[in-house]
């Protein structure tokens, strides 16, 4: 996902070990939007038919 711009990503230090922290950047936002629009559909289509 970060490779596709959908994510950014940090190097951070607690308790003194570095750990990778992970946010969606402003494209797997917009990314993100589109999906669950689409899923919104598909599951109110769904549950016409059933």
């Amino acid at each position: 996902l970060e490779s596709q711009g959908l994510l950014d990503s940090e190097w951070r230090e607690e308790d003194r070990r570095k750990k990778r922290f992970y946010r969606l950047s402003a494209r797997g936002e917009a990314v993100l939007g589109r999906l669950t629009i689409e899923w919104r559909g598909i599951s109110a289509s769904l549950e016409r038919i059933l």
